[in-house]
């Protein structure tokens, strides 16, 4: 999947694959059409944000959580 994604603490962003995980989400699968960023997904990436950090065990962090999607699978059936 696509995704807008910063390695703390540098400075920038790119578009980047990166894998899901889906045993997280207990099956869930959305198809996602649009996502937006906010003002301190800005500041992240311009390395204003001191606190931010990637996730235990990723180099990584991705950014937007403003998102529409489709539920095309939710454990059980495909939609």
């Amino acid at each position: 999947m696509k995704a807008i994604v910063v390695r703390p603490p540098s400075v920038g962003a790119e578009i980047g694959d990166i894998e899901i995980k889906t045993e997280k989400f207990h099956g869930l699968s959305v198809k996602i059409l649009e996502n937006g960023i906010c003002g301190t997904d800005r500041e992240i990436v311009k390395g204003m944000m001191g606190e931010a950090s990637s996730p235990p065990g990723d180099r990584f962090m991705v950014l937007g959580h403003e998102a529409l999607g489709i539920l095309e699978e939710d454990g059980f059936q495909k939609y």
